[in-house]
């Protein structure tokens, strides 16, 4: 996850059209799994700015 974050700590995210190339870069498989372990609260707790963007680029929202 660490071509989204800005830091090594992942708690801030890179401007959104540094997000979005990292996404696209990713294989289909690779996104579609990222998508599903949003669906972890766990993760989605530590991590929900993430799985907001990955998902509206996934066009779950």
């Amino acid at each position: 996850m660490a071509p989204f974050y800005t830091d090594a700590s992942m708690t801030t995210l890179k401007p959104e059209a540094d997000f979005t190339a990292a996404w696209k870069a990713l294989k289909d498989e690779d996104r579609t799994d990222m998508i599903g372990d949003c669906g972890d609260d766990a993760l989605k707790a530590k991590h929900g700015d993430f799985c907001n963007m990955a998902n509206q680029l996934g066009g779950h929202q």
